[in-house]
């Protein structure tokens, strides 16, 4: 059913075969036109009436209006503007590409071409729908005309043209010559223009060297990490350790050792673990002075998740596990577990 107060208001011309608007025939039949869809006899209803209540339009005299008569229309008045039309909206063109880092991190730049209006020096239809325009820079572009608001959003045969003009809206089916000619060759929210075809070798390359610049800045950082890393100092070999008793501290086993950096000092586990914040500065301190990271030192620290597990260890086989794990002396560890507050000197 035809929304009420719109219609078709494009139709042919039988005589001539020319595109003719509404306001541009006679009222009736004779207007001497067809409709555009199914080339039926339409006649013109308030053509010449400048005081019109109901909207002038075309309606056939007798056949039914086809679902197609509408969109073939708007088309029809379409090309007739775009036939004529002296500039041309270019939409914003985006374009994308990607570098793939040696260890697979990819970076994605844009190219990014405002929208511009530019001259149109000829224009020639291929079909009712696509056009070939030649603008003033020298550029060829196919436009493609679409009238229904499923094809404009996914038709198999977009990739075929370059940009896509949206006429599918219920307002431009109604509009007046200049508003349409106005939706149609500069843009407007009513007429979408879209990019659907890019063929800019020079606007990828732009992008692509941007990407490469990432790419470039983010291995040499990873370069320099590694390089770091390998002038660390290698952790202290460790002396032989001798445990000298066990017993029971606050109720639960308290074990002792000798360590060898510090002769005749013992540690045992302190009767609670430590808070977090005496934790983390303690970690934040064994980073300062051996470059370990501090989050490494935290993910050890989190396999202790209550004091019954300080049971089945020592402090003797903490720090030897611990130094060899994060690459780190053993007297290092050693002060780590006192001022973290997990053990203390006997």
């Amino acid at each position: 059913m035809r929304v009420r107060g719109r219609g078709i208001v494009w139709a042919v011309e039988a005589a001539s075969g020319v595109a003719r608007h509404i306001t541009e025939v006679k009222t009736g039949l004779a207007c001497g036109c067809v409709c555009p869809g199914c080339e039926m006899p339409l006649e013109a209803v308030n053509a010449e009436n400048p005081q019109w209540r109901r909207r002038p339009h075309f309606r056939h005299e007798k056949s039914p209006e086809l679902p197609t008569c509408l969109r073939s229309a708007v088309l029809t008045g379409a090309r007739a503007l775009l036939t004529v039309a002296t500039e041309f909206l270019l939409p914003t063109l985006t374009v994308a590409a990607q570098v793939r880092a040696p260890d697979g991190k990819v970076f994605e730049e844009t190219e990014v071409v405002p929208e511009r209006r530019v001259g149109i020096t000829r224009l020639s239809f291929l079909d009712e729908t696509d056009a070939v325009l030649l603008l003033e820079d020298g550029r060829e572009i196919r436009v493609r005309l679409v009238a229904s608001a499923r094809a404009a959003e996914d038709s198999p045969d977009a990739p075929l043209a370059d940009i896509i003009i949206d006429v599918s809206d219920p307002d431009l089916q109604s509009a007046d010559p200049e508003m349409l000619r106005r939706r149609i060759t500069l843009g407007g929210d009513a007429a979408k223009h879209r990019w659907c075809r890019q063929n800019y070798p020079d606007l990828v390359m732009k992008a692509q060297a941007k990407a490469q610049g990432k790419v470039d800045a983010y291995w040499a950082a990873v370069r320099k990490r590694e390089e770091m890393a390998a002038a660390r100092p290698k952790p202290v070999p460790a002396a032989p350790q001798s445990i000298v008793r066990a017993r029971e501290y606050g109720g639960s086993a308290g074990a002792l050792m000798t360590t060898p950096q510090s002769p005749g000092r013992s540690l045992m586990w302190r009767a609670s673990l430590p808070d977090a914040d005496a934790l983390a500065a303690a970690a934040n301190a064994l980073s300062t002075r051996t470059g370990v990271a501090a989050a490494a030192v935290l993910d050890a620290c989190g396999r202790i998740r209550g004091r019954g597990d300080l049971n089945r260890m020592t402090p003797t086989g903490t720090i030897m596990e611990w130094a060899r794990e994060l690459g780190v002396p053993e007297c290092e560890m050693e002060r780590f577990l006192e001022e973290a507050g997990y053990a203390m000197v006997m």
